[in-house]
């Protein structure tokens, strides 16, 4: 066991880096486009380009002036969340 120490100080070495490697700062992303479904707490919106995308609404979410109904234009500023998710952080809503 004489390489004990070593063994110990690489994982702890690579344990510290991997730490670092995953903490990043989260960066919000914009995306316009029109409300198609809304399903509990998650909105189907349809882009601009006429792609559909999913974006999770939760307790910290900022609607400005109101809360969106089905075929409200707006606009979404969101960030990935730990589970990968598009979770919404301010909503606007643009108009119908």
């Amino acid at each position: 066991m004489k390489h004990g120490k070593a063994i110990i100080g690489i994982g702890l070495s690579a344990l510290i880096f991997f730490l670092f490697l995953n903490a990043g700062e989260a960066q919000a992303a914009t995306f316009y486009g029109k409300i198609v479904a809304i399903e509990g707490n998650a909105l189907q919106v349809k882009g601009n380009n006429g792609k559909i995308s999913l974006f999770w609404v939760g307790r910290r979410t900022q609607f400005k002036p109101r809360a969106p109904l089905f075929g409200d234009r707006v606009k979404i500023e969101y960030i990935i969340d730990k589970l990968k998710r598009r979770a919404v952080t301010h909503l606007t809503v643009l108009g119908r």
